[in-house]
């Protein structure tokens, strides 16, 4: 278990103490009380935003960086973005150090998507293992990311198991249209607020 899914499990106890102890506050002083909920919510509010920020440039990051610049890790957070443009949130991820690959299970409404991610050449046996892992984790589809792109055998291959293959070419159109679509966002709130220049999003 990461860091992460660390945290997520501490949030409902975390939330729990907390509540608890507005409501020993309220009984004991209602003006404390008060005071103390203005003080978790600034509290709340400041790190939400500290979140937000680091997410931004986080982001900012990876759209301005090379795809094949990109580490493993790095590749997996920017399709992390680019899916989440398009109405898609990450379910399940995993590195599979075995097949050097790491996996993704992306759902939008009904519709769940096995993605597989590769820095190495593609072989066969790799799209065997996407095959296997679409039925096991019950997935309508499944994509395949390459950053070395594929041979004829491969694409051949994919299209009769109904794959979709996407290379760093369409990673960058990816990339190149969620950063279009952020500039005409930050020009439409130019015009109402003031932003700052060097801020790309």
């Amino acid at each position: 278990m990461d860091s992460s899914e660390r945290k997520k499990r501490l949030v409902p106890v975390l939330l729990f103490l907390i509540g608890f102890s507005l409501v020993q506050i309220y009984h004991y002083n209602r003006t404390y009380s008060i005071y103390a909920l203005f003080a978790v919510l600034i509290t709340f509010t400041i790190k939400s935003l500290k979140q937000y920020k680091a997410m931004l440039k986080e982001r900012n990051s990876l759209l301005l960086k090379p795809i094949k610049d990109l580490t493993k890790v790095e590749i997996g957070t920017l399709l992390f973005y680019l899916f989440k443009k398009q109405g898609y949130k990450i379910i399940a991820q995993e590195y599979l150090e075995k097949e050097e690959s790491q996996y993704l299970l992306i759902q939008k409404r009904k519709k769940r998507v096995a993605v597989m991610i590769f820095q190495s050449n593609i072989e066969k046996k790799h799209l065997e293992h996407l095959k296997n892992l679409k039925a096991q984790l019950r997935s309508n589809s499944s994509f395949l990311v390459s950053i070395q792109g594929f041979t004829p055998m491969i694409k051949k291959y994919a299209v009769a198991n109904k794959m979709t293959l996407m290379n760093t070419t369409i990673l960058e159109a990816m990339k190149l249209h969620l950063f279009e679509k952020q500039m005409m966002n930050k020009k439409i709130t130019n015009k109402t607020s003031p932003i700052e220049e060097n801020n790309f999003f």
